[in-house]
């Protein structure tokens, strides 16, 4: 039997031979055995880009032929700034201060109520986009004098919020 078999149903015997029959009718009852979840195709590696609005439905990719199973998800390795819900909806907002640009290898784990698992993987690019540098302090007017040496560091007056990014001055 299959998972659509599953349940009570009635059985009608007829034995009979030249001239009569006779009927005997009896119950089979057939019991549910869990089946795993399965992953039904492979996942879609993609993108998320910084302070752009994320989203991806992993639960298109699992399946459980077990009638009203519901599948509860975990996500391992997923980038700062994204969650998993229960629904299996990856979303989430990576900022300046969560991002890590690169490639991150997601796995993605489907149980049932029996614990039974199965799992996939994708990758998820996440894109820096530049931000632009900012003053953080004002720089005040100098006072120079002719023929006397002259030094300003202005590095503190200056930031960019993008990781790694190596701000460079120029006088106009």
């Amino acid at each position: 039997p299959t998972n659509n078999s599953v349940g009570d149903s009635s059985v009608t015997i007829v034995a009979s031979d030249s001239s009569s029959s006779a009927t005997q009718m009896f119950n089979i009852s057939i019991t549910n055995v869990n089946d795993i979840p399965v992953l039904v195709k492979p996942m879609d590696d993609t993108t998320a880009r910084e302070d752009l609005s994320f989203a991806y439905d992993v639960k298109q990719y699992f399946d459980d032929t077990d009638a009203g199973t519901v599948l509860t998800y975990e996500a391992l390795d997923l980038p700062e700034g994204l969650s998993l819900d229960n629904d299996g909806l990856i979303t989430g907002l990576v900022t300046d201060q969560d991002i890590i640009a690169g490639s991150f290898t997601v796995t993605v784990i489907a149980r049932d109520s029996f614990n039974a698992s199965a799992e996939g993987s994708f990758v998820l690019t996440v894109e820096n986009i530049n931000d632009v540098p900012f003053v953080t302090q004002a720089i005040d007017n100098v006072l120079i004098t002719e023929k006397v040496p002259f030094n300003l560091d202005i590095s503190g007056h200056f930031d960019d919020v993008d990781p790694q990014e190596v701000l460079t001055y120029t006088a106009l």
